[in-house]
This record gives C-alpha cells, structure tokens and sequence, in this order.
C-alpha cells in the first residue's frame, strides 16, 4: 500500500496485475507481460507513418545543414566549421534508421553543398577530413553506398587537386 501512495496511488495495469498486498511487480513480470502483447500484436496493424514522418523531419534537417554549408556569409564560417566536425557523428547514428542507398544519398547532397574557395583554408580542410573519414569507414564500402558516394567524393577531391 505505500509503494502505491509512494507513486501517486496510480498503477499500470501491468503494475496491478501483479500487485499483492501492495507490493510492486518485478522488472521481469512487467516486461514478459509487455512482450506478451507486442508478440501478439500483428504486424499489419503497427504503424510505419511515424517512421517516415521522422525520416521526413531528418531529411529536412539535413536539407537545412546543406542550406547552412552553402551558404557564403563570413559569420556563418563557424557554424559550417562545427558542423563539418561533428556531422560523421550523427551519420553514423543515421545508418540505424535509413537504408544505405538512403544514407548515401544524403552524405553525397551534404558532400556536395560545401563550398570549396582557396580563401577557406580551415572549412577545405575541415571538409577534406570528413571525405578522409567516410572513405575509411565500413559504410563506404557497403553495398550501394560506394556508388552513390564515389562520384561525390572524386568531384570534391578534384575541386582541391585543381585549385593550384
């Protein structure tokens, strides 16, 4: 009873189906009784629509880091540095929720957003990094992915091997 009054006297109906005498249900009943449901829940009636919203809203946001890396303005040199920096990071995380050709595609659109001047020593080379770091990841050599991300790859690697 003061485990109940303890959480608010509310219990789940996990919770209730096994309270006795107020004492609360273990980790393990409440995640078989969990899984019980899920496994009985059939496939057809589990809604995808919130996977593609969210894969929607991460292309938009990706479309939005493109936007930022072409974008000339000086002030914007430290947020495109940053970015440059960090966004091998959250590919990574991406492969979890996108196919590879999905993935690719998007890698290669970023890829292709950043500008290349010779008066931008620091973002080229920043850029040049993260070329270094997919070309060197599993991803890269993935089925489809190289395919995609090759020709990207080349024409930034080329806009840099030209500027002499």
């Amino acid at each position: 009873i003061f485990y109940n009054m303890a959480i608010g006297g509310h219990l789940s109906s996990n919770a209730r189906k096994f309270s006795v005498v107020g004492a609360p249900p273990t980790l393990n009943e409440v995640l078989s009784e969990t899984a019980k449901k899920v496994i009985q829940k059939p496939a057809a009636i589990i809604d995808h629509s919130k996977d593609d919203h969210f894969k929607r809203d991460i292309m938009e946001i990706m479309g939005k880091f493109s936007d930022l890396m072409r974008n000339q303005s000086p002030q914007m040199r430290g947020p495109q540095s940053s970015t440059l920096k960090n966004i091998s990071f959250v590919f990574q995380d991406f492969a979890e929720v996108f196919t590879v050709k999905e993935l690719s595609v998007m890698i290669a659109s970023f890829i292709s957003s950043v500008q290349y001047s010779p008066q931008l020593e620091l973002l080229n080379k920043e850029k040049l990094v993260l070329i270094n770091k997919l070309a060197c990841s599993p991803f890269f050599l993935e089925y489809g992915a190289m395919e995609i991300l090759l020709p990207a790859v080349l024409k930034q690697i080329g806009l840099h091997l030209n500027c002499g």
